[in-house]
């Protein structure tokens, strides 16, 4: 009973580790609870004496009942579900694939499939056990990656998609997009910083909302972001730029906050050929301070983001 509630915490862990939110668990409660129900029903039946998954003799000998299948097959089902959630959300969130669920996974339907095939030989919590250490010592590695504050992929981890992008053997279409939060400055000192805080965050929620397989989202510094999408076009940049316009916009007028977000943002393109990564972020970041210098000589706080095409 106690492994099969291992399989069905996981899938809501792989769920809320890869999509950020625990929003999306209320679908999950009826594929993972029902399962795991029967199981419990089954258990407690067989502590007077039913046998459906173990019985225990007058001599202390346990045996399997007849139906300890059910058991392993709901640990499979749980475990193949969240290998689901991960497969079905890499086609367009990449913290899917960066996160290892089958690190996890592979370990535990090995040692499930040990104990069915070897009776006697009590395998199952050895092969979780392994698992645990494996995911600790890869999340532990992946986290020096993460922003804290966002949950962003952080400047390191920019760094090494841009390293590896310069030495990329393929030919691809690179183009990158760097913002500044207008005022920041004035949230910090007005509001206080825990609000300024809360605006990082607010930013990099929506940034997460726009990622893709082939679409990353980066906390470089401070109050700084950058995309970096491949195989981009130069229209498809500036889309992508009115698209996160329009979601800045409509969160400052709906989400009731303290203050109102608005960002100067600049873009470069490049081929993998010429890509250099210096140049790159040297080109987003003059773009980016046209786009800031017009603001301020507009002199007012805009409604929607500014940026330079």
């Amino acid at each position: 009973m106690l492994i099969c509630a291992v399989g069905a915490l996981w899938v809501l862990y792989v769920d809320t580790r890869i999509y950020r939110s625990t929003k999306r668990l209320k679908p999950w409660i009826l594929p993972i609870a029902v399962p795991y129900a029967i199981i419990v029903t089954l258990i407690l039946c067989d502590l007077f004496g039913a046998g459906f998954i173990f019985s225990v003799t007058v001599q202390n000998v346990y045996h399997r009942g007849s139906l300890i299948i059910i058991q392993y097959i709901t640990l499979l089902y749980y475990y193949s579900l969240s290998l689901l959630v991960a497969l079905t959300a890499g086609k367009q969130n990449n913290h899917a694939r960066f996160f290892p669920v089958h690190i996890f996974v592979f370990p535990c339907i090995i040692g499930t499939l040990i104990q069915i095939f070897n009776y006697g030989l009590s395998v199952g919590w050895l092969f979780v056990s392994i698992a645990f250490q494996f995911i600790q010592s890869y999340l532990f590695n992946q986290n020096s990656f993460i922003d804290d504050l966002t949950g962003l992929y952080n400047r390191k981890y920019y760094n090494c998609v841009t390293d590896k992008l310069a030495k990329s053997k393929k030919q691809k279409t690179i183009a990158g997009v760097m913002m500044d939060v207008d005022q920041f400055k004035s949230i910090n000192d007005e509001l206080s910083h825990s609000v300024g805080d809360d605006a990082i965050k607010s930013i990099g929620k929506l940034l997460t909302e726009i990622t893709s397989r082939k679409t990353m989202a980066f906390r470089y510094a401070g109050d700084e972001f950058i995309i970096i999408s491949t195989d981009a076009k130069e229209r498809d940049v500036i889309c992508m730029m009115e698209a996160f316009a329009a979601k800045v916009e409509s969160f400052s007028n709906s989400a009731g906050k303290p203050y109102k977000l608005s960002l100067s943002m600049g873009y470069a393109l490049c081929d993998t050929e010429s890509f250099k990564p210096n140049v790159f972020l040297h080109q987003m970041d003059k773009k980016m301070y046209e786009a800031k210098t017009q603001y301020y000589a507009e002199n007012n706080i805009p409604r929607t983001p500014h940026y330079v095409t």
